[in-house]
């Protein structure tokens, strides 16, 4: 992904990505996460984790019964928070990077992009987090 073609043995100290292509409705997370520690600054600590998916187009959502548009580039909830918390907090992770979408009051009901006629209905940190576990971790939207 380097555009003058270096390889990470030669590459100077500044590194140039090519902008990632968009291969479908979402992107991970992460891989914005791990394109940003390439920047010159102070490397992201390894105390912190990120999960979710980020909105490559405008796409609607349902908030507290009101219809929402929610831009491109928005940090979408995932499933499967409780279990990926638990083990952040087991690896010694102390702060994560979620959707504000996936806690209350701003939990997100939004159709899913493959079948319309299904309503994805998100986890709530407060809810699936064990309070020993939240005790542990600080949230970050």
């Amino acid at each position: 992904m380097r555009t003058n073609g270096e390889t990470a043995a030669n590459s100077a100290k500044y590194r140039f990505y090519e902008p990632l292509e968009p291969t479908g409705l979402v992107m991970n997370e992460t891989l914005i996460v791990g394109q940003a520690e390439e920047v010159p600054a102070e490397p992201i600590s390894r105390q912190v984790a990120a999960t979710g998916t980020l909105g490559m187009s405008e796409q609607k959502g349902t908030i507290n019964g009101q219809e929402i548009i929610l831009p491109p580039g928005t940090n979408l909830p995932i499933a499967g928070l409780r279990e990926k918390i638990i083990a952040c907090a087991e690896k010694g992770i102390n702060k994560v990077v979620l959707s504000k979408f996936q806690s209350s009051p701003n939990l997100l009901v939004k159709k899913d992009d493959l079948n319309p006629t299904i309503e994805l209905k998100f986890p709530d940190y407060q809810e699936v987090v064990p309070t020993e576990i939240k005790a542990k971790i600080k949230k970050i939207h």
